[in-house]
């Protein structure tokens, strides 16, 4: 069981980045799902780092902060292909018309 604490501190958070750590699909979309506010998504494969897949960025567009991402970086996702990518940008569709900016290489 989370900490009160520690809710509360995702809650507000507008940008995390799990860039060069040991992530995974479950352990990504547990965090963001906590993250109500976020904006700015870095989960870029650096050295061995993080390891998401189609399913982990389609877990992440059914939290209630997809809506409000403007950033999300994939840099070095090797288990992400265009499909995933597809998913997120559909189901994370914002009413205002604002455009997420993914940065995929």
């Amino acid at each position: 069981m989370e900490a009160w604490g520690v809710k509360l501190s995702l809650g507000r958070r507008e940008r995390l980045s799990f860039a060069g750590l040991k992530m995974d699909d479950d352990s990504t979309a547990r965090i963001v799902r906590r993250a109500y506010a976020l904006r700015e998504l870095d989960i870029s494969k650096i050295c061995w780092g993080c390891h998401i897949t189609d399913e982990g960025l389609y877990r992440i567009s059914l939290t209630k902060c997809a809506a409000k991402l403007t950033s999300i970086s994939l840099l070095g996702m090797t288990g992400v292909i265009d499909q995933g990518v597809g998913k997120l940008v559909c189901l994370s569709f914002r009413s205002d018309g604002s455009l997420l900016q993914m940065l995929c290489v």
